[in-house]
């Protein structure tokens, strides 16, 4: 197999996500800083390119931070330069950044930077072990370092988080604190910016707001000659006063050759790129108590060893799954398709994973999880859109669904009361 060769002519490395990840965040803060240093952007020439003394200059600075022999193609730099073009001209309360704010802290992941100060605040405070779950910032710009601290470490005293984000609105607002979320730009697309959580209210004056579930699609038949589904994941379709808004969805976490939990997705139909973010688990469940499902349901539903994982357990709910197949069917009707034509297709065709599964165990081979996780994880998605069916038979309809569904994307998005602020780029 002939070698890839990397954008400068050297041997492409390809980075495991969680190491590349670091690398373009960090390559993104370290553009952005440049840019507001300089108080304008960098052209596509400059960053693309490398072009001109001022180009050299500031793709040598990538490069350092984010090696050449990583990129395959030109696309992360076009992202840098998309991003902080955007952000450059971006205001916040009416003034544009860094005009006239002298920035001391520019962090992602410094030893002692903001990152580590303000995940370890929640998490003393408020026991949020994952600050992503409050606030999913990837970058910090600040600018009078003690003091925001000092004025953070004061309010984080509250009981309630509550006077935590206040705070931090006001800095955001002021520009003292700027936590930026970062995704890669898609490609074609410009980059956005959307300011989140500095107000209060989501929703102002007498917009009116009408996000509705469109379609639904289970995927419940499988691929020709192969031991899959036709689509592994279960996705909803929201749309925002009937235009397409969101593709939610709803998959095993984590890897396919272990059982899982469910995750739960949306990615915006606008920037396919950028996902929204995860509606995190514990948070879901919250939501599904003040929506008022049943608790057994829920607590089914967050515990994938509720669900089959052998041929035999299956064997002995079939029956249930069944009926699970044709309540969800016959609630959605025209608006989901499930793949199989009817719950006994359904059936077997989870049937008919297990089996497999079964056979590749006994010939000592763990290629069985792959299979059987496959049907385990679709069986967990039958059971929350059975959920989803049993609030649709009940008063309200599929305003019910469509609010549910709703709440959910804007969990993922971290947007509304508890979450912290932060600007978008994505």
């Amino acid at each position: 197999m002939a070698k890839l060769i990397a954008i400068d002519g050297s041997n492409y490395v390809k980075l495991a996500e969680t190491p590349a990840t670091a690398l373009q965040e960090n390559a993104s803060l370290l553009v952005i800083k440049e840019g507001i240093r300089r108080n304008k952007p960098f052209t596509y020439n400059e960053i693309v390119k490398g072009q001109g003394s001022v180009g050299k200059a500031i793709q040598k600075k990538i490069f350092d931070v984010y090696p050449a022999k990583h990129h395959l193609d030109y696309e992360w730099l076009e992202t840098f330069y998309k991003q902080q073009e955007t952000f450059l001209t971006a205001r916040v309360a009416g003034k544009r950044i860094g005009t006239d704010v002298k920035y001391q802290e520019y962090d992602r992941d410094n030893p002692n930077g903001f990152m580590d100060f303000i995940t370890d605040l929640v998490r003393i405070n408020y026991g949020i072990s994952q600050k992503d779950t409050w606030n999913p910032a990837d970058i910090w710009i600040v600018e009078d370092r003690n003091k925001v601290r000092e004025d953070l470490i004061n309010a984080a005293k509250s009981p309630n988080i509550n006077l935590l984000n206040d705070t931090m609105r006001a800095m955001f607002k002021q520009r003292k604190v700027i936590g930026i979320s970062l995704k890669k730009i898609t490609k074609g697309k410009p980059a956005r910016w959307e300011v989140v959580n500095v107000e209060k209210t989501l929703f102002k004056g007498k917009d009116n707001f009408n996000f509705e579930v469109k379609k639904i699609r289970f995927g419940g038949d499988l691929k020709q000659n192969l031991p899959e589904f036709t689509l592994g994941a279960t996705v909803i379709y929201i749309s925002e006063n009937n235009i397409p808004w969101v593709e939610f969805t709803i998959n095993y976490s984590g890897s396919s050759r272990k059982y899982t939990n469910l995750k739960f997705e949306p990615t915006a139909v606008n920037a396919r790129g950028a996902r929204l973010g995860k509606s995190p688990n514990n948070m879901v469940a919250e939501l599904m108590k003040e929506y008022k499902f049943v608790s057994t349901s829920i607590k089914e539903l967050m515990n994938n060893s509720e669900f089959p994982k052998t041929l035999n357990e299956f064997l002995d709910d079939k029956l249930y799954y069944k009926s699970e197949f044709d309540k969800v069917k016959g609630t959605f009707g025209p608006r989901i398709d499930m793949g199989a034509p009817n719950s006994e297709a359904f059936i077997n065709n989870v049937q008919y994973l297990y089996d497999f599964a079964d056979k590749k165990y006994k010939e000592g081979t763990d290629s069985y999880i792959k299979v059987a996780s496959r049907a385990h994880t679709k069986l967990m998605q039958l059971h929350f859109l059975s959920m989803l069916a049993t609030k649709r038979r009940a008063g309200g309809g599929q305003k019910n669904v469509d609010q549910i569904m709703t709440a959910m994307t804007y969990l993922a998005m971290k947007k509304g009361k508890g979450f912290g602020p932060f600007g978008k780029l994505y």
